[in-house]
């Protein structure tokens, strides 16, 4: 990568692309971001903040998927053939034509427009499988826009907010959901929830941050106790551990009829062994060192 010392900010945007993703044409990459920043220039988000700052987040969030270095450029440029009076000839000579086909497709996406939420389930699902048949990436990109989009949704009307929460979560959230980008779709879930049903959504976040710090602290001992005994035994496995969406929990909550403390799942941890044999060796650790609840286990490594 050639570094410049004409713009820090696009030094220091490059080295957190180059942490996402070491596989990336950094040079390429920054060839991308000073055309966007110039077609851009007179551009500002409803934040008040520069309009480029979106089309950064977007390229960023490609980055971390480890995509290649042409969706991650097409990442910055997806919004400038809807927003700015660079036209398609001139993308493609700058960028080639795979640049131009994603950007031109993702522009193609945004400007569908529906009627009714009926209406945008069936024909979003079957422009966007169109879409997908000729290239994924067209789906992950405009999958990392909205992201973006949900992330600063507080700088819009409530009406606007609200229409936009709502398509998500009928739209977008089952899209990742799909594509199995299960980051991106908890993340959105709980960001449309928190427009949608913000009673809810401001009751359960307050009581399981509060108890967040001693379900973590339990879990480290758990944690500690499982790798101790799989060391033992020469199982290699990998342990981590995750918090069940806001937005999981409550629809868990409304479809069940359960209070809050009956809901078993919130807090969990996963454990991956380096081989299929050694599943049900580490079960059988676990269920050692801790009573299973019989009602409530389930063998998946048998279904």
């Amino acid at each position: 990568m050639t570094e410049t010392t004409e713009s820090p900010v696009l030094n220091e945007w490059l080295q957190d692309v180059r942490k996402a993703s070491g596989r990336l044409d950094l040079d390429y990459i920054a060839h991308a971001y000073r055309f966007s920043e110039q077609a851009h220039r007179q551009q500002q988000r409803k934040s008040g903040e520069v309009y480029l700052t979106h089309p950064m987040a977007v390229a960023l969030e490609l980055a971390s998927l480890r995509l290649d270095t042409t969706t991650v450029a097409a990442g910055l440029l997806h919004d400038i053939l809807e927003d700015t009076e660079v036209t398609e000839e001139q993308l493609t000579e700058e960028f080639g034509p795979a640049v131009t086909f994603l950007v031109e497709s993702v522009t193609k996406i945004s400007g569908l427009e529906f009627q009714s939420r009926e209406e945008a389930q069936a024909e979003n699902f079957r422009k966007m499988l169109i879409s997908t048949a000729r290239d994924l990436r067209v789906i992950l990109i405009k999958l990392a826009d909205r992201l973006h989009n949900m992330r600063t949704l507080e700088h819009l009307n409530r009406r606007r907010s609200e229409r936009i929460a709502q398509e998500t979560m009928d739209i977008y959230v089952p899209l990742a959901h799909r594509f199995g980008i299960n980051r991106i779709k908890t993340e959105l879930e709980d960001l449309a929830f928190a427009v949608l049903i913000p009673d809810a959504y401001g009751k359960l976040t307050s009581t399981l941050e509060s108890d967040k710090r001693k379900k973590m602290k339990a879990l480290g001992g758990v944690r500690k106790s499982i790798q101790r005994e799989f060391k033992e035994a020469g199982i290699r496995a990998e342990i981590s551990w995750r918090l069940k969406s806001y937005y999981s929990i409550w629809n868990k909550m409304q479809r069940r009829d359960v209070e809050l403390d009956e809901v078993y799942d919130i807090m969990a941890l996963r454990i991956l062994t380096g081989e299929n044999a050694e599943c049900y060796h580490a079960l059988g650790i676990v269920h050692s060192l801790f009573v299973p609840i019989t009602e409530r286990f389930k063998d998946f490594i048998a279904r």
